[in-house]
């Protein structure tokens, strides 16, 4: 789980912005601050549906009713980004064909099950936490996201290519998959 909180206040620590130092109470901030807290939060979003989307995806499964051999990912609960498979009731993988917003299946079915990736919902409180399905997502590589933009919005594309590297690296170290080291037992003597 991400706090959008303390995203926020970290990516203001790299950027040096000292008035969001205490977000304890965001109606007692004056304008200018609440305007770079509504910024740092349109960043934030920005950032965390390109992890979510690009590289670290939300997976989820649901049951969903077919009609007339087709299935319209309107009736899927979240906005579908990427399709991974569709099984029947006995969890057979089902051949079909996806089109722009539906998927048509050779056979009538009644009910299949659906696993896919979705595009997570734009979130407009900094209070919130939010889901993240990657263990290698941490608060910092999203704060430097947030960085890497806040930068870009406010025409700091020098600062802004500096975030980015340190972004980008960060994202690369956490989908390196990491061995566990195990030692061989042995007496000791």
């Amino acid at each position: 789980m991400l706090n959008i909180k303390n995203i926020i206040k970290s990516a203001s620590k790299m950027l040096g912005i000292e008035e969001l130092n205490d977000l304890t109470d965001v109606e007692l901030l004056d304008e200018r601050a609440k305007k770079i807290v509504d910024d740092m939060l349109y960043c934030f979003n920005e950032v965390y549906q390109e992890l979510c989307c690009d590289y670290f995806p939300l997976i989820t499964q649901e049951k969903v009713n077919v009609s007339n051999k087709y299935l319209y990912f309107d009736n899927l609960s979240k906005d579908i980004n990427k399709l991974y498979g569709i099984y029947d009731e006995s969890q057979t993988s089902l051949s079909y064909d996806v089109f722009s917003n539906f998927v048509c299946f050779e056979n009538d079915l009644q009910e299949v099950t659906v696993r896919y990736s979705y595009v997570p919902d734009w979130v407009n409180d900094i209070t919130n936490v939010v889901e993240c399905n990657d263990l290698g997502v941490t608060e910092r590589m999203v704060a430097l996201g947030v960085a890497t933009e806040y930068c870009m919005l406010r025409g700091k594309f020098t600062e802004s290519a500096i975030f980015d590297r340190r972004y980008k690296d960060s994202i690369e170290c956490a989908k390196i998959p990491t061995r566990r080291m195990y030692l061989k037992h042995r007496p000791w003597f």
